[in-house]
């Protein structure tokens, strides 16, 4: 899986798009390929630091690496899926969180051979994308064996830690022996519209951003497909560019349960490009926002992996006007980033719940705009994104919005 090193090069147009909050498609290729170097970095320190870490009832971990490399090499269209895995948001916080784990600045319940060994179902599911033969092991977590970004197999047994056989010959692909078309096996849910295809993650232990999870198949995974249509056809209808490049950027949806209504609970992880963490919607619109949120977030945190914002060593911390609690320098500088995008989704919103949500964030983003503009930890760079930001946001304030909708966001 060796290629020639070339520097990762952000064109003048690109760049400024993202100073300003935006991004088209082409500046969303740029990220999600620096992306990719970033995270084979992260996955080359951690097969490093695991070289000497017993690998458990697992076979080693350079088993795992060659079947990967053996999918990688199968064909164009093998490389193409297996890449494609390899840049799974869940892919990179199992990476960070193990990487942390083997250096003993982070921990969890699971034994450390399922957590390096997860790299045995990394490949397994490449192998299976790249259409090989092939018979691998993999671990079990609490009853289930997971496939990253194809599904689940249900694999009952006395112990919470355990290792299952995946194989596939003549195109049958199994788990413990039980083929992937059986009762046992949880596929992942596509949300599927016009432009854009997301998965819906329910299963994967490393898709809750920061540690692992346990497999929580939604029950109704059909509520996410009948809001997600609708939403997609909102954001292609307000933003045509700008819906093309979130439709390039984010991979997948982790569902959480309902938040309480109009407070939509939503994250994203700088280890986890292409990826969001959505409380169920309440609808399509609050959908669409949800997801301009979070790749909003995914967009600057790309972006910091290649460019230096801030310094926050003082540890400072400042008001936010979303939040109940004080935020870092760079938590703010995240919020104001997304509220933008946010502000500008709402700005084209016409009825009368997108002029107070327009009413609303433009406020609160002017605001922390201002506080953030004096913050002493910016560099050059970062005042000069937080200008960018307030030179747009600023002529906002002035737009005329209903009378009620003004009065309801002044009262929020």
């Amino acid at each position: 899986m060796q290629q020639t090193a070339r520097p990762h090069v952000l064109s003048p147009q690109s760049f400024d798009e993202l100073l300003g909050g935006g991004g088209g498609p082409a500046t969303v290729d740029t990220l999600r390929s620096s992306e990719r170097s970033w995270r084979l970095l992260v996955v080359r320190a951690l097969l490093d630091s695991a070289a000497t870490a017993p690998p458990g009832p697992l076979p080693p971990l350079t088993e795992g690496w060659r079947l990967l490399s053996r999918a990688w090499a199968a064909s164009e269209d093998a490389r193409e899926a297996v890449e494609g895995l390899l840049g799974y948001p869940a892919v990179g916080v199992w990476a960070a969180h193990t990487l942390r784990r083997l250096r003993g600045t982070a921990q969890d319940d699971a034994p450390l051979w399922a957590a390096t060994g997860h790299l045995h179902a990394i490949a397994a599911a490449a192998a299976v994308r790249a259409g090989l033969e092939f018979r691998a092991e993999i671990p079990v977590r609490h009853g289930w064996a997971v496939l990253p970004a194809l599904g689940a197999m249900r694999v009952p047994g006395p112990a919470d830690w355990d290792v299952a056989e995946v194989s596939a010959s003549a195109g049958r692909v199994r788990i413990a022996g039980r083929p992937l078309e059986g009762p046992d096996w949880h596929a992942l849910t596509e949300l599927r519209a016009a432009g854009c295809t997301l998965l819906l993650d329910d299963i994967d232990p490393y898709r809750d951003l920061r540690k692992p999870g346990r497999v929580e198949p939604v029950a109704r995974p059909g509520e996410w497909q009948e809001l997600f249509a609708p939403a997609w056809d909102i954001l292609r209808r307000t933003d045509t560019e700008a819906a093309r490049a979130l439709a390039g950027g984010l991979v997948s949806v982790v569902p959480r349960p309902r938040a309480e209504r109009f407070r939509p609970h939503s994250a994203s992880s700088g280890e986890a490009f292409g990826g969001a963490l959505a409380s169920a919607p309440d609808d399509a619109e609050q959908f669409a926002s949800t997801l301009v949120h979070e790749f909003q977030h995914n967009k600057l945190s790309a972006f910091m992996h290649l460019f230096t914002l801030y310094d926050d060593r003082d540890g400072r911390l400042h008001y936010a006007p979303w939040r109940d609690d004080p935020r870092p320098l760079g938590g703010l500088l995240q919020g104001v980033y997304a509220f933008f995008g946010v502000t500008a989704f709402w700005r084209r919103r016409v009825h009368l719940l997108g002029q107070f949500e327009f009413a609303l964030w433009r406020c609160q983003t002017a605001h922390a705009l201002r506080g953030i503009g004096s913050a002493d930890g910016l560099n050059e760079l970062g005042r000069r994104l937080v200008a960018e930001l307030t030179r747009r946001v600023e002529p906002w304030l002035d737009e005329p919005v209903d009378v009620r909708a003004r009065s309801a966001a002044a009262l929020a």
